[in-house]
């Protein structure tokens, strides 16, 4: 439910990015959801995961990237 509002925020051009902070152990639940509900709503939506695995570098990487689209 709330990837479908995000996406139809999205759709609307009322965002361009959004940020979810979810526990590690539904990460990847998350990821794979994300990319089948927001897919749907922005065919060109790029979902991304951060987590203290990734490096500290790719993860500034990362951010930057994502705040600059």
């Amino acid at each position: 439910m709330t990837l479908t509002y995000l996406g139809g925020l999205m759709r609307a051009g009322t965002i361009k990015n959004a940020l979810i902070v979810a526990p590690l152990s539904v990460l990847r639940s998350w990821e794979k959801e994300a990319n089948n509900v927001l897919v749907a709503c922005v065919p060109n939506v790029r979902v991304k995961v951060l987590s203290s695995e990734v490096g500290k570098n790719t993860r500034s990487k990362i951010l930057t990237e994502a705040l600059a689209w």
